[in-house]
């Protein structure tokens, strides 16, 4: 929300917004540091505790116990980053940088005091020319990677670093915008028609573990991808916000399905329950579970104001 160079905070405990119009043209850029219960925390007077139940299997490269854990809002933090351009006549560039960082102690593991629970980097660049209505012809691209070392339980083995992987993927097709259901959803499709998946590993000895070839740095592919984003407000106090992206070379394909379902209790009760199924034919198959992925996560928050 800013307009005509004024501040505006909705519905919102806090928000950083900062932002300037002229004319025909506008910037806009906002600011969100989150806890691990999507509270907003920076510099607010709110506070929270939230106890989490978080599950995987173990074709992670970072496995979930499976005990309670507390996560501790010192700790556990998500910073989303948003610089978004409109000039009003049909060219639209949005730019995202999610920042997210969880750390947890697990009593089982004697060899590390704390270990991530969730790591990572995502920059998501999209820019559009209208083509009618709510359709545009887009390029988009995203990056991602993870800013710390992980390790295997109760070993000094690094199975991920920063750089390892980093995932490049560019795309060129369509976007098409939604607002239905008189706002109850919104979202938006990016169908990228031609595009690429760029992977690079800085640790050579962890390249096959992220679909590179053993003692290889760098894989390239080619193919066609679909990303939806979109936010459902089932019921007041209860929304699901969820991320869809596949792609497929038409010899491997990818798929993940990020998914967070909000819900407020009461004045002081708030959960959250987080799945995320992941599917990726390039990497080595498990045994158990075959190519896909599975994380979960379920977290209630006692909220306080002063």
């Amino acid at each position: 929300y800013p307009s005509r160079n004024r501040l505006e905070i909705k519905n919102t405990p806090l928000a950083v917004i900062m932002g300037k119009t002229c004319g025909q043209y506008g910037m806009s850029a906002y600011l969100e540091l989150r806890d691990s219960n999507n509270n907003l925390v920076l510099g607010n007077n709110q506070q929270s505790f939230t106890l989490a139940q978080p599950s995987g299997n173990n074709f992670w490269s970072e496995p979930l116990p499976t005990t309670l854990v507390v996560l501790d809002p010192a700790k556990t933090y998500y910073v989303t980053l948003w610089a978004n351009y409109d000039n009003k006549k049909g060219i639209k560039w949005n730019n995202t940088l999610e920042l997210r960082m969880a750390l947890r102690h697990v009593s089982e593991d004697t060899v590390h005091t704390f270990k991530t629970n969730e790591d990572k980097i995502r920059y998501t660049g999209n820019v559009g020319i209208q083509a009618i209505k709510n359709w545009y012809y887009a390029f988009q691209v995203t990056a991602e990677t993870q800013m710390l070392r992980g390790f295997d339980a109760n070993s000094n083995f690094v199975n991920t670093d920063f750089l390892s992987p980093l995932v490049v993927s560019p795309s060129l097709g369509m976007d098409y915008n939604f607002n239905w259901f008189k706002g109850k959803l919104t979202g938006s499709t990016h169908f990228g028609l031609l595009a690429s998946q760029m992977r690079y590993c800085d640790r050579k000895n962890l390249s096959s573990r992220h679909g590179i070839e053993d003692g290889e740095h760098f894989k390239i592919t080619y193919g066609s991808e679909i990303t939806i984003n979109f936010t459902l407000n089932i019921i007041d106090g209860i929304s699901w916000r969820s991320r869809i992206r596949g792609y497929t070379s038409y010899e491997i394909s990818m798929m993940e399905f990020e998914n967070w379902f909000n819900f407020r209790i009461n004045k002081y009760l708030s959960g959250q329950f987080y799945a995320y199924p992941h599917f990726d034919d390039s990497r080595a198959k498990d045994e158990n579970h075959g190519y896909w992925r599975f994380k979960e996560n379920l977290s209630f928050g006692f909220v306080y104001s002063f």
